[in-house]
């Protein structure tokens, strides 16, 4: 088996124990007996899932096959893994290739763009940094797409609101031009792909 895919299912299989687990937020030295045991058993279940946590991260940035990266990046999102953010934003280029087949498509955010669905799973958590990440780059491509998964996540007027705050907090121009630039994908359904490298 792939080690990339066998990391990436012991990790699944750790984040489901989790997922099913409850936390509790008396002392445990207060617990009764059958308790502490619950406890101390999601403790341990707790340290399984930011060690996974960690791997999944870990297969998404590394070197390992396309596949298993996805893989990784699918799994952070359905565990809601907000410290996989950063990573997933990192490798926003897995969904800018899968683009370029049609613009329309990335309304449905489906297993084409299995990143753009880990982040939208993820949820707000995830908008600062997809905001922070279209000030910073110069990729047209790229900031549509940030933009299109904070609509994705927060709807379009609270998208809305949330770029106006950004803009309000901005004094450099450039970026503020960055900002009302991507607003703009947040009406436009079709964009021009023609412009894949193009800067705001």
């Amino acid at each position: 088996m792939n080690t990339g895919k066998t990391i990436t299912l012991c990790c699944a299989y750790f984040l489901n124990c989790w997922a099913w687990s409850e936390p509790t937020n008396q002392p445990v030295s207060l617990l009764p007996g059958n308790s502490k045991k619950e406890i101390l058993s999601f403790q341990a279940i707790t340290l399984q899932r930011q060690q996974s946590v960690k791997q999944l991260i870990a297969v998404l940035d590394g070197d390992y096959p396309r596949e298993s990266k996805l893989d990784a990046a699918s799994a952070l999102g359905v565990y809601r893994a907000t410290e996989g953010i950063d990573a997933l934003i990192r490798n926003l280029s897995y969904d800018m290739d899968a683009q370029a087949y049609s613009p329309d498509s990335l309304m449905k955010l489906d297993d084409i763009f299995p990143i753009s669905k880990a982040l939208e799973k993820i949820g707000t958590p995830a908008t600062p940094a997809l905001i922070k990440r279209i000030i910073k780059t110069d990729n047209l491509q790229e900031a549509r797409l940030c933009a299109r998964i904070c609509l994705a996540i927060e709807g379009k007027e609270i998208a809305r609101l949330k770029f106006q705050r950004a803009i309000a907090a901005e004094s450099d121009s450039t970026n503020m031009i960055k900002l009302h630039r991507a607003m703009t994908f947040l009406n436009n359904k079709k964009i021009n792909f023609d412009v894949v490298n193009g800067t705001l």
